[in-house]
C-alpha cells in the first residue's frame, strides 16, 4: 500500500446567491454603536427602533453572555456528498465530522476593532535579545555580515555565550522587527550521534537545579528581553534525544502568542497554509498564483526551546506594533449561529472543493492519480480570538477583528487504478475554518481576509 501524505488548501466560497437555508440569520452589522444609555425612547419608536434597542442591549452584555457559548462543542455526523465534477456519481464522497472540543472564549467585557501594523525594529532590540539569551554568560559575537533588504537592514552572524556557540539573524527597519537565534551545530561532530551528545554535554553544563523551566519562567524571559503581552498558547516538556554526563538533559518549548486587552491573537500553524512560494500553484498548477514573499500576509510568531534551563532555539517573527481604530464594542453572533454556519460550510467545502484532495504523483512507476473516497475531520479546540486583517492590500497594516477558528485534523482515504492511499493533516494548530464573529464570513487566513 503507498501512504502519500500531502496538504490541503481550503478555498474560500462567496456562499452569496447559493440558495443555502440558513443564510437569512447572518446578522449584516458589523458594529452596534453605542448610544446614550440614558436616553429616554420614543413612545412612538417603530419596530426598527426596538430591533435596534435589542441590539444595543445585548452589545452592552459581556463576551461570553454575547456568544453563550458551551464549554464543550460536540458533534458527530455523516454526510454522503456528491459533486457534479465526481466521476462516479453512484459512490459518494462519504464525509464524517466529529467533536468533542474545548471553546475557548475571552472572559472580558468587550472587544474592539485594534491597529496592527508591523513593528519597526532597532539594533538596540537585536542587542537586548542576545544579551537577554546569553543569560550573563561572558558574550563573544564575531562575523556579522549586513545586507539592504526591502528598505531595511538585515543582520546575520554568530556569537558565543559560555561556551555556546549561536548563529542568529535579524531583521531590523521601518515595519521590519524579527529575530531568531539557534545553537551553531555546523562544526562540532562528525555524526549525529556525536552531535547530540557534545550538546547535552554543553547544556548540562550550564543547568541549574533540574534545568527545567515553567510556564511562569518562560513569561519572564520575555519580560527581560523586551517581550510583553504574551501568553503561552502551547509547550511541551521532554528531553534532549542524548542524555548528558549525569543523565537526561530537560527540553522546553513554549509557543506564544499576543495578548490586546485580554484578547488573544489567535495562533495557528502558519506553515500549513498555502503562503509559500509556489504553494496555490503547485496545486493549482497555476505559476500566476503564486504571491512573492513581500506580499505574503505573515503572522507574528514567537517560540523558543529551552535545553537544560538555556536558550536553545528563540525565534521572533513580524513583530506587531498594536493601536486604538475604534472604541465602538463589536457585536457578537451567538455561537449556536457560529456552529451552524461552520457545519454548513464545512459540507460545502467537501462537496465543492473534493478536487482539493485529489494529487498527481510522478514517480518511478509513472503517474498515479487518487481520488477521494472518504474525509473523516475532527475538530479539537474552538477558540474566539483576534485574528490580523490587511488594510486593503497592504502586507504591512492591518487591523485586529474577532473570529472563531475552529481548529481540527482530518485523514482523507483515496483511490486509484494502482492501489489506495491516504492524506492527511495532523497540526493541532491549524484552523480547519475561520469564521468572522460579527456576521459569519468566511476568512481565508493566508490571504488576510
Amino acid at each position: 500500500m503507498n501512504t502519500k501524505k500531502f496538504y490541503m488548501i481550503i478555498g474560500v466560497f462567496l456562499l452569496a446567491g447559493t440558495g443555502m437555508s440558513g443564510c437569512d440569520k447572518v446578522v449584516k452589522s458589523a458594529v452596534v454603536a453605542e448610544e446614550n444609555a440614558g436616553k429616554e425612547n420614543n413612545t412612538e419608536a417603530s419596530e426598527g427602533t426596538k430591533g435596534n434597542e435589542d441590539s444595543f442591549r445585548n452589545v452592552l452584555k459581556t463576551v461570553p453572555e454575547q456568544v453563550q457559548a458551551p464549554e464543550i462543542y460536540e458533534t458527530s455526523r455523516i454526510e454522503y456528498l456528491c459533486s457534479a465534477s465526481r466521476e462516479d456519481r453512484s459512490s459518494p464522497l462519504e464525509f464524517t465530522l466529529t467533536a468533542e472540543a474545548p471553546v475557548e472564549v475571552p472572559q472580558v467585557d468587550s472587544i474592539l476593532l485594534k491597529k496592527a501594523d508591523k513593528a519597526s525594529g532597532t539594533e538596540e532590540m537585536a542587542e537586548q535579545m542576545i544579551y537577554g539569551i546569553a543569560a550573563g554568560k561572558e558574550i563573544k559575537i564575531s562575523e556579522e555580515e549586513f545586507s539592504q533588504e526591502n528598505g531595511g537592514q538585515s543582520v546575520t552572524g554568530n556569537f558565543t555565550a559560555g561556551e555556546i556557540p549561536y548563529t542568529y539573524a535579524c531583521n531590523i527597519g521601518e515595519n521590519r522587527k524579527s529575530f531568531s537565534c539557534l545553537t551553531d551545530l555546523s562544526q562540532v561532530a562528525d555524526t549525529v550521534e556525536d552531535l547530540e551528545s557534545w550538546q547535552a554535554e554543553l547544556f548540562e553544563k550550564y543547568a541549574a537545579d533540574t534545568g527545567k523551566v515553567t510556564g511562569e519562567e518562560a513569561l519572564e524571559f520575555l519580560e527581560e528581553i523586551g517581550l510583553q503581552g504574551f501568553q503561552i498558547c502551547s509547550e511541551y516538556h521532554d528531553t534532549l534525544p542524548r542524555d548528558g554526563k549525569n543523565g537526561p538533559v530537560a527540553r522546553d518549548g513554549f509557543t506564544f502568542e499576543r495578548v490586546v486587552d485580554g484578547v488573544p491573537v489567535n495562533y495557528i500553524t502558519e506553515s500549513m497554509l498555502p503562503v509559500y512560494e509556489g504553494g496555490a500553484a503547485s496545486v493549482n498548477g497555476d505559476e500566476a498564483a503564486a504571491e512573492g514573499e513581500d506580499q505574503i500576509w505573515m503572522q507574528e510568531e514567537l517560540s523558543i526551546e529551552f535545553a537544560g534551563g538555556t536558550v536553545r532555539i528563540f525565534q521572533y517573527r513580524d513583530g506587531l506594533e498594536i493601536s486604538d481604530l475604534s472604541d465602538e464594542k463589536q457585536f457578537l453572533l451567538p455561537f449556536d449561529e457560529i456552529r451552524d454556519i461552520f457545519e454548513r460550510t464545512v459540507a460545502l467545502q467537501m462537496m465543492t472543493e473534493e478536487n482539493r484532495y485529489s494529487q498527481t504523483y510522478v514517480d518511478m512507476s509513472g503517474v498515479s492519480i487518487y481520488n477521494v473516497d472518504s474525509v473523516d475531520m475532527t475538530v479539537t479546540k474552538v477558540k474566539l480570538g483576534y485574528m490580523r486583517q490587511r488594510d486593503n492590500l497592504s502586507n504591512k497594516k492591518g487591523f485586529l477583528i474577532p473570529v472563531w477558528d475552529f481548529y481540527g485534523v482530518w485523514t482523507a482515504e483515496l483511490t486509484s487504478g494502482s492501489g489506495i492511499a491516504s492524506s492527511s493533516m495532523e497540526a493541532d494548530d491549524f484552523p480547519i475554518l475561520t469564521l468572522d464573529a460579527r456576521d459569519g464570513t468566511v476568512i481565508q487566513r493566508f490571504l488576510g481576509f
